[in-house]
């Protein structure tokens, strides 16, 4: 039968859940008769498995000692969150006089591939001591978010100290105390709403926008060229829509020419959507049609054409 829209199976929440974790708590999933995807019919068991999961791994890194971990809702966490916040660096471990010996010896034998099982064990293990890691006494002292990528991956974001925790986090030494020392800032007004009740109030107003834009074709138009074009920026959409990047150049490459509008990629973040895509508009609805025409060309996938 026919789905209406809704969550399938390929949504980043759905993804990290699972559909076998699904099923086992009782939900139930339905094939669109004309698609490959399954269309999850209980929304709520699954957005509430989603919750689970993630503090779960919120609470699992909390027990690793981490000051603080809270869970964050979006597929990245943005600069305006971040930069308030003092981001401590990885300390690389050190190994004594007699392990960098036998580091060196066996990075001779990994070069001329010459060692058995047990040297390469030794070797994997005298790596992973060296290798760059929070100390415990940064760990203690800062924290972070776990969110989930649009691939439907857990992600963490770790290593911040808060500024009511910074002057703490000098006198445990993980920071240097600025000249003067800290000004102790207020106390942060604790909110008069449930972080669940925010988030109930973002759907009401994404589904109002949404809603509007129902009546405006030639704004939806408008941001849907936007959001696929590097005018947009990388890292982060207004969209909820993924576009894959097909391989059109072959190994050999000697004697092809490219348009080099199939070629471009945004490379560095958009700061201001508003801003971008009021300049966007500014440049007329040819420029609009350009970008969309370079965005689906560039998605145009081979398989389209069949298997010759």
């Amino acid at each position: 039968m026919l789905q209406p829209e809704g969550m399938t199976s390929d949504d980043r929440r759905v993804r990290f859940v699972g559909l076998d974790a699904y099923r086992e708590a009782g939900g139930a999933v339905k094939r669109d008769l004309f698609g490959k995807e399954d269309y999850i019919e209980d929304t709520g068991l699954m957005m509430r498995l989603f919750d689970a999961k993630l503090e779960a791994a919120a609470e699992a890194l909390r027990a690793e000692g981490w000051k603080w971990v809270e869970v964050y809702a979006e597929t990245y966490v943005s600069y305006n969150i971040t930069d308030p916040m003092i981001r401590l660096r990885k300390e690389g471990g050190e190994l004594s006089e007699d392990e960098a010996e036998e580091y060196d010896s066996l990075a001779e034998l990994a070069e001329d591939d010459a060692m058995d099982e047990a040297q390469a064990a030794r070797f994997e293990e005298l790596t992973k001591k060296q290798a760059e890691r929070y100390t415990p006494e940064q760990i203690a002292e800062s924290g972070g978010w776990v969110y989930v990528s649009h691939q439907g991956a857990l992600q963490t974001s770790l290593g911040y100290v808060r500024k009511e925790d910074a002057a703490t986090a000098a006198e445990a030494g993980v920071i240097a105390a600025p000249e003067g020392g800290f000004v102790e800032a207020a106390p942060a007004e604790k909110s008069a709403y449930s972080a669940k009740l925010v988030e109930d109030m973002k759907a009401v107003r994404l589904a109002a926008a949404q809603t509007a834009l129902l009546s405006k074709p030639g704004l939806v138009l408008d941001l849907l060229a936007f959001a696929l074009s590097p005018e947009a920026g990388a890292y982060h959409s207004i969209m909820d829509i993924r576009t894959g990047a097909p391989t059109i150049v072959p190994s050999q490459d000697e004697g092809l020419a490219l348009d080099e509008r199939l070629t471009q990629r945004a490379t560095t973040r958009c700061i201001d959507h508003a801003e971008a895509f009021a300049a966007f508009r500014a440049k007329g609805q040819k420029h609009r049609n350009a970008a969309l025409t370079e965005a689906v060309a560039r998605t145009l996938n081979y398989a389209c054409g069949g298997n010759d």
